[in-house]
């Protein structure tokens, strides 16, 4: 099932990742959408 979820929301948890400040629900919504960290474009 798709859910989707805000660019800010999506953009916000990438951040708290990156600072390492992620909290749980922030580090699932990532993980359900296939984000890898230090992914290259």
């Amino acid at each position: 099932m798709i859910k989707w979820v805000s660019k800010k929301d999506w953009f916000d948890a990438i951040k708290a990742q990156k600072s390492g400040t992620a909290t749980k629900k922030q580090i699932e919504l990532l993980d359900k959408g296939h984000y890898r960290k230090g992914r290259k474009k």
